[in-house]
């Protein structure tokens, strides 16, 4: 569905009323505007649906945009909006801090936050207003306003999709709608690591954010998949759209590298089935080999390194142990 509306063919009076009071409500947008010259207004906006998400066009004269706690309490669901700047200035004021965004800037704004912003004359921009649960579930933590930086390929990814998918262009079937809407969240939220922005309440960057959101995600995607023998740095980083280099370096700052946390995670699978009784028909190589060893000379090594013992040695202490407590 696209729709299109402009105060072009309207008197010059009846042009700020007509976007204020007819427009936005359309349109669903909570927000408070006033205008720098009423009397020469002037907006065009077209939009078009893709999935759950809505893509936008749109040039304005100078005004102010506010989206206060009054507005925000009126909407039935929470949105965030990236922005691609394509003519103008815009200045935000937000939880206290300020941002200005011109020509070539793509930003995104959570809505479910109060800001307040002074628009140029000559605004045009094109964006897309999705929901905001769709990126809480990548990235726990939003910013208020976020600039993503310019330099970034992921940022290059995000603006040919705004340009490609948004009007004049054809649209998309329904169903490819729906799939790409997916597509472009797992994209936004990885460029979200690199961006200018900072949660005020915490201080914490969301940089920072990212990582405390992926290495949970990282933990759960491993500790699923300890007994592939071809679980390497390589194929977890692929999994996650980061380099083999950034994911040592989020473990670094755990205090060892990931092949050691995995050999620990292994290790400590295997230790735990050999005191098992209900596997004691299991024979070590079996055991070994389940959680991901394919070498037995290695697990033997590194076992003994990690508990003092082989496993062997380990299984016949625990089930001695066992037995006393029988």
């Amino acid at each position: 569905m696209e729709s299109v509306f402009t105060t072009d063919d309207l008197p010059e009076s009846e042009r700020f009323a007509f976007w204020r009071d007819e427009v936005l409500r359309q349109t669903g947008c909570m927000l408070d505007v006033d205008a720098e010259g009423a009397s020469l207004f002037h907006t065009a906006l077209r939009t078009r649906v893709l999935g759950d998400s809505v893509l936008g066009v749109h040039r304005t004269s100078a005004s102010r945009v506010t989206r206060g706690r009054p507005q925000i309490a009126r909407c039935d669901n929470d949105t965030c909006a990236l922005v691609l700047q394509m003519g103008g200035r815009l200045h935000f004021r937000h939880n206290g801090g300020d941002l200005s965004v011109g020509r070539g800037d793509m930003f995104l704004v959570d809505n479910a936050s109060p800001w307040d912003c002074r628009q140029s004359d000559g605004n045009r921009g094109l964006w897309i207003n999705f929901p905001r649960a769709g990126l809480v579930s990548r990235l726990p933590r939003l910013p208020s306003i976020a600039r993503l930086g310019r330099q970034q390929r992921l940022n290059g990814l995000l603006d040919s999709f705004l340009r490609s998918m948004a009007p004049p262009n054809p649209p998309l079937p329904a169903e490819q709608g729906n799939a790409l809407s997916g597509h472009f969240m797992d994209l936004l939220a990885l460029a979200l690591g690199n961006c200018e922005a900072v949660d005020e309440d915490s201080g914490e960057s969301v940089t920072d954010a990212l990582k405390a959101a992926r290495l949970p995600a990282i933990d759960d995607f491993v500790e699923a998949h300890l007994g592939d023998p071809r679980l390497t740095p390589e194929r977890v980083a692929a999994r996650f759209g980061i380099s083999t280099r950034y994911l040592h370096r989020l473990f670094e700052e755990r205090g060892l590298s990931f092949s050691r946390w995995l050999l620990g995670r292994r290790l400590e699978r295997c230790r735990r089935d050999l005191a098992s009784p209900s596997l004691a028909l299991r024979s070590i190589t079996e055991i070994a080999f389940h959680w991901g060893f394919n070498d037995l000379t290695h697990f033997g090594r590194r076992f003994r390194e990690a508990y003092g013992m082989t496993p062997r040695d380990w299984r016949q202490s625990a089930a001695q142990d066992a037995a006393g407590l029988e």
